[in-house]
């Protein structure tokens, strides 16, 4: 008897742990994360950082974390983990695992296809280079192979470059002459030289000590690197075009290893929150922040009494553009010199841009 009523109570709660098991299904483990580091130049106040960087991280740890494979990715702002120069090679040698603000010439010394993006007024906008470079990324080969060390993961221009002075203010091309400008490519370096300017090499954290102590006399950026690296302290003047001169064609990057290490799922993820979908995202992201920089910087001046700005009018601006012209030639030797298909890709470039401004 006690036999029997002791095989009942078992069946009894054997039973019920069944059907708890099927009323409530128990979540899926979630499992150690997969640990990243994402490192970048710019201060945390700047666009990048705040709407780009930041935004991507958070949407990849979202979506990894409703699958059961989380990622963690730590940021290091600032040069806080390599210094600017250093880091492209930090990410092929696995120092690091991602990287954003990677220039051109980081993939191709002297520059290579992808510097076809900072040719003297191809865009009118960073959303407009991104999705051109994106796009000549996805289908020229050559184009890609520059890039083939890492995994790109998307493009991230900066606005179009106006010119910030310290001393003389610019209206004409004979002002350029002999002003010391910052310009740390071989395409912004034609740029300046041809428009009669001197050249000086050097990264965007080095720019304000570099005017406050003299050593430059004027730096082309965009707006939004006015403000994050507090330019505006030390320049007094400022020139817009009615097209910007040339913008900085940066990008995101992934060490090789890092990438094929990860989880099919992973992956997939990566790649979903990557490409055309988050360039596009990061052009936009910078031309909205550059547009509401620029209105917040111009009313500060006026209050504070600042020289009023110059708008170099179009009949001046057509000489600039015209003065232009040989840049574009030294840059389709370069490639031909170096045995890439520079006219193709120049002209899809001109295509695309059309095509993305419309």
């Amino acid at each position: 008897m006690k036999r029997a009523l002791l095989l009942s109570i078992v069946i009894i709660v054997a039973f019920s742990l069944i059907l708890g098991s099927c009323a409530k299904a128990p979540a899926p483990s979630s499992g150690e994360p997969i640990k990243l580091r994402f490192a970048h130049p710019s201060p945390p106040v700047t666009v990048f950082h705040k709407a780009v960087f930041m935004p991507w991280i958070e949407m990849v740890e979202e979506r990894t974390a409703a699958i059961g494979k989380p990622v963690d990715i730590k940021v290091f702002p600032a040069e806080s983990l390599a210094k600017h120069a250093d880091q492209y090679n930090s990410v092929t040698e696995g120092i690091i695992d991602i990287c954003g603000m990677i220039t051109v010439e980081d993939f191709e010394p002297g520059g290579g296809l992808l510097s076809v993006a900072e040719l003297p007024f191809l865009f009118e906008n960073a959303a407009t280079a991104a999705q051109v470079a994106q796009e000549l990324y996805d289908t020229i080969p050559e184009f890609k192979e520059e890039a083939s060390e890492v995994k790109l993961l998307f493009f991230q221009p900066t606005g179009a470059v106006q010119i910030h002075s310290r001393e003389k203010q610019v209206k004409t091309i004979a002002d350029f002459e002999n002003m010391k400008m910052r310009a740390n490519r071989r395409t912004s370096i034609d740029i300046v030289e041809t428009l009669g300017g001197v050249p000086l090499d050097m990264f965007i954290p080095e720019i304000y000590v570099s005017l406050d102590r003299g050593v430059l006399d004027a730096a082309m950026i965009p707006w939004e690197a006015l403000r994050a690296f507090k330019i505006y302290e030390v320049t007094k003047y400022r020139t817009e075009t009615p097209k910007g001169i040339w913008l900085d064609l940066l990008s995101v990057i992934m060490n090789l290893d890092s990438y094929n290490k990860l989880p099919p799922e992973v992956q997939k993820i990566f790649d979903e929150t990557s490409g055309a979908y988050m360039s596009k995202l990061a052009g936009e992201a910078f031309d909205q922040a550059d547009a509401e920089i620029r209105q917040d910087v111009l009313n500060i001046e006026k209050e504070a009494g600042k020289p009023e700005w110059y708008r170099v009018p179009e009949d001046e601006f057509q000489k600039w553009v015209e003065a232009l012209d040989p840049v574009y030639d030294k840059w389709l030797k370069r490639m031909n010199d170096k045995g890439l298909p520079g006219e193709k890709v120049f002209e899809e470039a001109k295509r695309l841009a059309n095509k993305y401004s419309q």
